[in-house]
């Protein structure tokens, strides 16, 4: 996640993401371990897009603006951990 802050800060010259959701991708990592929190932020992106594209597309937020990352990993980190176990039988086939 720092590596993505970092990227996205210099190729937009502007703070691409808050600390909190650094401090936050921590936290889940060190819950769910390597293999779930891989799933949780590959679903927080997910989640994001998603919301940001309705907002956009309903004019409630410019593309400009600053949408929030939190609720979509605090939804993603709720998802793994309901139905993460489920997700990967799912997605491998098991």
């Amino acid at each position: 996640m720092y590596l993505i802050f970092r990227i996205g800060s210099a190729i937009y010259r502007k703070e691409a993401m808050g600390g909190g959701d650094i401090k936050f991708a921590f936290v889940l990592g060190a819950y769910f371990g390597v293999r779930n929190v891989i799933m949780c932020l590959f679903l927080s992106f997910f989640y994001g897009a998603v919301v940001s594209i309705f907002l956009i597309l309903l004019k409630f937020r410019k593309r400009e603006d600053a949408i929030p990352f939190g609720p979509a990993m605090s939804a993603a980190g709720l998802t793994v951990l309901f139905f993460g176990q489920l997700l990967w039988k799912l997605y491998l086939g098991a």
